[in-house]
């Protein structure tokens, strides 16, 4: 159907700052169990086309709806402070399509457009040998650069035409391409950025022994314990690596406070939050004049645990675990890392939640 279009009509811009929250809801899976607002959402964002795409309602109907709902496309919707500004369809399968993306004017050139196309790649990776779209060619002439980040080199007229007007131009890289070039940007995606509930983007990973990893994402333990953490991690969000022999990332927190302090005073304040026992704690800390008490707010558990093997397979990039904590900067680990935690984020956002019983399903 229609192709990555450039929305026309918009917000006003002076809704919108930099620093403002962005969030992804994805939609696919029964269409009873779809959330019935953002389905009337992406379904608006999506006709806001109609000038130029006079079938794009029929398409939608026909295709998009009955889509979602057997799986076959996966829609999503971004928004900007709960205001919908941006919207994208991808057709599953061994050749797929991009079907559809849009971004208000308002919320243009702020990452949006990137985070989409992402998040596309990632949903296709499964079955797709190599993924295609159409385009109006001022578009492609304006966007250029932006596709060719992805591997989208060049474009050819397109064998139909969906437009009134302007001659769409057709697209097409193969799979394997297309996420290289996908996880490349998400390392350089705004820390702002949600799927669902879970960020994109964290500042710091912290490793934890597998129990004690199991008991954060309980909710039973909110109090890591460290020789040294530096209190300048507070208000920064972490992913939570559990150890040896789970190599896994369980979910993501924010650092609350830490607070250093002897052995004693730290046990005394914060034991009763710790998870572990008295002995464990002072045989941790023997021999330490100082131990930091690390408290963790808005934990978020993943709904299964993604391996490094996982991530290094879909990210296509060496992961190597901290020994304590390590922060996500500017080296190739700290790049690789966070392109692997954005993965994370995506597929955990786009988790279809399951029901009493039921596995989780990743789209």
């Amino acid at each position: 159907m229609t192709a990555i279009a450039s929305e026309r009509r918009g917000y006003q811009a002076e809704l919108f700052s930099a620093s403002v929250p962005t969030r992804v809801e994805t939609l696919s899976g029964p269409v009873g169990r779809l959330r019935s607002e953002a389905l009337g959402e992406l379904s608006e964002l999506i006709l806001g086309h109609e000038d130029h795409y006079p079938g794009i309602g029929r398409w939608l109907t026909k295709k998009v709806i009955p889509g979602l709902g057997t799986g076959e496309r996966v829609g999503w919707v971004a928004y900007e402070s709960e205001i919908p500004v941006a919207a994208a369809v991808l057709k599953k399968g061994v050749r797929a399509k991009f079907c559809h993306l849009s971004v208000t004017e308002a919320a243009r050139d702020r990452g949006v457009g990137t985070l989409l196309f992402c998040q596309m790649a990632l949903a296709a990776r499964r079955h797709a040998k190599d993924i295609h779209f159409t385009l109006p060619e001022d578009l492609w002439l304006e966007r250029t650069s932006f596709f060719a980040e992805f591997g989208f080199e060049s474009a050819a007229v397109a064998g139909r035409q969906y437009r009134r007007s302007l001659p769409e131009l057709a697209c097409s890289a193969p799979i394997a391409t297309v996420l290289k070039n996908a996880f490349s940007q998400l390392a350089g995606l705004p820390s702002r950025y949600r799927c669902g509930p879970f960020s994109l983007a964290a500042d710091l990973v912290i490793s934890v022994r597998p129990r004690f990893a199991e008991r954060i994402v309980a909710g039973t333990k909110t109090v890591e314990f460290r020789r040294r953490f530096s209190p300048r991690m507070v208000g920064r969000r972490a992913a939570i690596y559990s150890c040896a022999p789970d190599k896994s990332i369980v979910g993501e927190c924010t650092i609350k406070s830490v607070t250093i302090g002897t052995p004693g005073a730290i046990w005394e304040r914060f034991g009763a939050a710790a998870g572990c026992t008295a002995e464990e704690f002072f045989g941790y800390t023997d021999g330490s004049a100082n131990a930091s008490a690390v408290e963790l707010s808005d934990i978020k558990p993943y709904f299964a645990p993604l391996s490094l093997n996982q991530l290094e397979d879909i990210t296509g990039q060496k992961l190597r675990p901290p020994q304590s904590y390590a922060l996500l900067g500017r080296t190739a680990s700290a790049k690789a890392w966070s392109s692997a935690i954005s993965a994370a984020g995506m597929l955990h956002g786009s988790v279809l939640a399951p029901r009493p019983g039921e596995k989780p399903i990743f789209v």
